[in-house]
């Protein structure tokens, strides 16, 4: 639907489709390990997969921003920039640091696993509230030519 809205110049983007669908798979990651102290599947390998998740969105994410540039609005820009920080911060850098110290920590791994799925999920969420309510900016049209419907009279 997103590339869909031609007007919108942040969602006509094909790359905003590829971060739309990386960041649903790190979030979905990410909600599994926040559901990991009750079913206690987890692993290396799963928090190995989960890290590149996570990497892969925020790749999504600056692969956009670049590809954007300039067509979007000022303050659609602004607002994705936000939103990409905390992507990048708060839902990439902190989620790799608390898995990475929970890979040694024994029982404390299973919190630290939840919390960098807290923290992921909150990011993702975040970034696509943002991409559909502060970045759609409408681009706006030009009408080359103005239609005139019916005949003109002029009256002489």
């Amino acid at each position: 639907m997103l590339q869909a809205a031609r007007g919108i110049a942040a969602w006509r983007e094909p790359l905003t489709v590829a971060l739309l669908i990386g960041t649903s798979l790190a979030e979905g990651a990410a909600l599994f390990w926040l559901l990991q102290p009750w079913h206690g599947q987890g692993g290396t390998g799963r928090a190995l997969l989960f890290g590149v998740l996570l990497l892969g969105g925020a790749r999504g994410l600056g692969r956009l921003s670049a590809a954007t540039g300039r067509r979007v609005a000022a303050r659609a820009r602004a607002a994705l920039d936000r939103a990409g920080r905390m992507l990048l911060v708060g839902g990439t850098a902190v989620p790799l640091v608390l898995l990475a110290a929970g890979l040694g920590a024994g029982v404390a791994s299973t919190a630290l696993a939840a919390l960098a799925g807290v923290l992921a999920l909150a990011a993702g969420a975040y970034l696509k509230f943002t991409l559909i309510t502060r970045a759609g900016y409408n681009q706006g049209f030009a009408l080359k030519e103005v239609p005139v419907r019916g005949a003109r009279r002029f009256a002489g």
